[in-house]
């Protein structure tokens, strides 16, 4: 089935290169791109169509590099924006993953069950115990490492920004802890570069332009960066603080793993400072996180919404290592 919709990565492009969009594209064509972004957005995150999900995530993508992970001000792209993003997380968040420990009477939560839902469901489902990682700690796996660079870089794409829209967003301790998060991120050596500075040690380049079309990038990948910009602009920050505690308290213990593999890979001290600062750097982030989120949580709406955003923030980051892995196997 070809794509039913109009919209191509070149023309956004095109006329996100006009900085507030004065090209005035007319009633037609934004009428046009609202039913183009709905039809898309039905395929792509509703009925979960492999070709509109691709699609619709390198769309995403496009307007999300130029407009730095904030609103387009542009016309079409704003509509795409808008009505793709809406879609993906009014899918992802009503249905998160189907793991009956975890989920079953979400609705009557209260904090401490709440946090060892979480707590298990990091240690059940955390990135940190894929076998993907031992793929790519492989010696003489060299597509795996490929893979695993290009779409774990990807996916880390905008982590900053979307921090700071969620200092916009929140208030008091909650405001401070994030705020923090977002300091560590350019205190020292920004982690943007430690993560470049490690792709670049072990043979990789990564060019944002070509990232969208490249046919080693899987559509996980995209969607990981896409769902953290989408929850981070909900007024409810519930759903992002859920999702950004599985992120940190996953990321140490799986930071030590692939801090072995890629020793054993021979990759030097400083080439591994990244992934050897965030094995245990996280680690207070994460009991930080926790403690701030149990107490801004005090409804049983709002503990509900945390869970959720936490399982589907682990839930999408598994399927990307899955579709990596499925990708890495693949004759080149």
């Amino acid at each position: 089935m070809g794509y039913p919709w109009r919209v191509t990565l070149e023309e956004l492009r095109e006329i996100l290169t006009d900085p507030i969009g004065t090209a005035d594209p007319g009633p037609e064509a934004l009428a046009r791109a609202v039913n183009d972004a709905a039809v898309l957005a039905t395929a792509a995150f509703h009925r979960g169509e492999a070709a509109a999900r691709l699609h619709a995530e390198r769309v995403l993508h496009v307007i999300q590099v130029h407009s730095h992970f904030a609103p387009p001000m542009q016309g079409v792209p704003a509509i795409y924006w808008g009505v793709l993003l809406r879609g993906k997380l009014t899918a992802e968040l009503k249905a998160p993953a189907d793991w009956p420990e975890l989920t079953d009477r979400i609705d009557d939560l209260d904090a401490v069950e709440l946090k060892r839902r979480l707590e298990r469901a990091v240690e059940l489902h955390g990135g940190h115990n894929h076998p993907f990682l031992d793929d790519v700690a492989d010696r003489s796996n060299e597509r795996a490492l490929r893979v695993f660079c290009k779409n774990w870089y990807g996916s880390c794409q905008g982590f900053s920004h979307q921090l700071i829209q969620m200092v916009q967003r929140t208030s008091g301790a909650v405001r401070r802890s994030v705020a923090e998060n977002v300091s560590d991120e350019f205190s020292g050596v920004g982690h943007d570069e430690l993560r470049m500075r490690f792709i670049e040690s072990v043979g990789f380049r990564y060019d944002a332009q070509v990232a969208a079309t490249d046919p080693e990038r899987v559509p996980e990948s995209y969607a990981l960066m896409s769902y953290r910009t989408g929850i981070c602009l909900l007024q409810d920050t519930a759903f992002a603080l859920g999702s950004f505690y599985t992120t940190e308290a996953n990321w140490p213990t799986e930071c030590k793993r692939m801090l072995r593999g890629l020793e054993a890979r021979g990759c030097s001290a400083r080439d591994l400072e990244y992934w050897s600062e965030h094995a245990h750097a996280d680690e207070h982030h994460a009991a930080e996180w926790l403690t701030v989120l149990l107490e801004a949580a005090t409804t049983r709406g709002q503990r509900e919404r945390v869970l959720t955003g936490a399982l589907v923030q682990l839930h999408t980051r598994r399927r990307m290592y899955d579709s990596m892995q499925a990708q890495s196997r693949v004759p080149a």
